[in-house]
């Protein structure tokens, strides 16, 4: 995609083109004849010329349309795309999007995107979390308080008297495999989580020695006290939460994250968060690779793989747990590691969107109101699979592509649930509904993210392929002895 049918993209999700003149014309022999895109007084205008000499023009101003549409329906260039397909009797195939976007639009303005990956400063914060942990200089050991930096997001937000803002981060932001249990609450969770917003910083500093004998450190007066509420360290992904009020009365104009519906190779990637412990601050740059998986060590002192998306966008140290943003200012992932070396930045990685919302919603789901509990549950269903082919499918109409893989069951579970639904190996899965919602299953990795969204009670059914016949299976209703803990 060249930068200008980028660009055109990034605008039109806001314009609201209701192709009133292409409705109002009543003769048959009616077509689009051109687009025009000129400069006006307060944003670009764009004027559809019609075969019979009537025109329709909209004036956009910083991405919104400025007419009054009919039915005030939003519409995208895709929408307007279609519309001069069909006015002008044309197929996909005979005209692309891609040529449409190069003959008519060339919007270059980015004041929209700008606008809202600004925005995004709103919605992200610096972390500081404390230890006591036992330290080894080669010679001796001693023990003392720790700090380390992190980042943040903001993930709900309850505006009631008492209510709580919660943030997701990484689960290594938080917890430290070397702490001493004994001096940290019995766990080797943070015993000291504080949070700042952007625009209202500060920095930690070493300020004599506690009553318990540690180094005490002064968090400044920025700083606002966080709990930790659950977390995984298989998924790396930890919910923190402070009080409304007081972040609030930092800055009333803070507000929850969007995500994004998904994301592809290419896409712009933009990294928000505290690199180096030096402020949170903004990085750019795009998805190198959508899928992969990387060893990780240190989020809890045991080797495990993630499913992470590569990045050439910088980030450092004190940048895990920040927000990765599409231009549209959504999430579409959480920066969790990076290259060893300050040379190399054009290799680093984030926890895709779909795995970061599943965990979050499954730990607020069963910790935000049950202090007994720290983790989110997964079914298990009892399928092991495998991927009999692969291949990548460009969409031309939306000038984005996608990796689509065959999934086979190659083992099922005697007496599990996907037993139980008439599931067998060697079928091909084709999609998942939970309570009545189909979600299609084009990558391996899609049915075992679902499977973090399902509660107790919840009605689940798969569509699968056996000898060449389509099949759905029997619902399954989920029971608490199917679901475990998500670690």
């Amino acid at each position: 995609m060249t930068r200008k049918q980028r660009a055109a993209l990034l605008l039109v999700p806001a314009m609201a083109l209701t192709l009133i003149g292409a409705t109002a014309c009543t003769a048959t022999n009616v077509y689009v004849v051109d687009v025009q895109q000129t400069a006006g007084v307060d944003g670009d205008l764009i004027t559809i010329y019609y075969s019979d000499g009537t025109t329709a023009t909209f004036s956009i101003t910083h991405g919104k349309d400025g007419a009054d549409g009919e039915d005030g329906k939003d519409v995208s260039a895709l929408d307007l795309y279609n519309t001069y397909l069909q006015q002008n009797d044309l197929s996909s195939a005979e005209y692309t999007y891609t040529q449409f976007l190069d003959d008519y639009l060339d919007i270059t303005s980015t004041s929209e995107s700008d606008r809202m990956v600004a925005d995004s400063l709103n919605s992200v914060v610096k972390i500081y979390s404390e230890w006591v942990t036992n330290n080894n200089n080669g010679f001796i050991t001693t023990t003392d308080a720790t700090v380390a930096a992190g980042s943040g997001v903001i993930y709900k937000m309850d505006e009631s008297e008492n209510g709580y803002t919660y943030i997701i981060t990484n689960y290594h932001v938080v917890n430290n495999s070397e702490a001493v249990p004994s001096k940290n609450g019995g766990s080797t969770i943070a015993r000291k989580i504080c949070t700042y917003l952007y625009g209202s910083e500060d920095f930690v500093t070493k300020e004599g020695v506690s009553s318990d004998g540690y180094t005490k450190y002064n968090y400044g007066k920025h700083a606002v006290p966080c709990e930790f509420v659950g977390g995984s360290a298989s998924s790396d992904i930890a919910l923190i939460r402070a009080r409304t009020k007081d972040l609030k009365a930092h800055n009333p104009d803070i507000h929850p994250i969007t995500f994004a519906q998904g994301y592809t190779v290419g896409q712009t990637a933009i990294a928000i968060g505290n690199p180096e412990s030096d402020g949170i601050s903004v990085t750019r740059g795009i998805v190198s690779v959508d899928s992969e998986q990387i060893a990780l060590s240190g989020v809890d002192g045991t080797a495990r793989s993630y499913r992470v998306m590569r990045i050439d966008t910088a980030i450092y140290q004190g940048s895990s747990g920040g927000g990765l943003f599409n231009l549209d200012g959504e999430l579409i992932g959480i920066t969790n590691a990076g290259s060893s070396t300050d040379a190399d930045q054009n290799i680093n990685y984030a926890l895709p969107v779909g795995a970061v919302k599943a965990i979050a919603d499954g730990i607020y789901y069963y910790c935000a109101n049950n202090t007994l509990e720290t983790y989110s549950y997964k079914l298990t269903l009892g399928i092991t699979s495998n991927i009999a082919s692969s291949k990548y499918v460009f969409d031309e109409q939306t000038g984005t592509g996608k990796i689509v893989e065959e999934i086979i069951a190659a083992s099922v579970s005697y007496s599990a649930p996907a037993y139980e639904m008439g599931l067998r190996s060697g079928d091909r899965l084709l999609a998942c509904t939970i309570n009545g919602t189909r979600h299609s299953l084009a990558r391996d990795f899609e049915l075992r993210e679902l499977l973090l969204t399902v509660r107790e009670g919840d009605s689940i059914t798969i569509d699968y392929k056996r000898n060449g016949e389509n099949h759905t299976s029997s619902a399954y209703t989920v029971r608490k002895s199917d679901l475990n803990k998500v670690i």
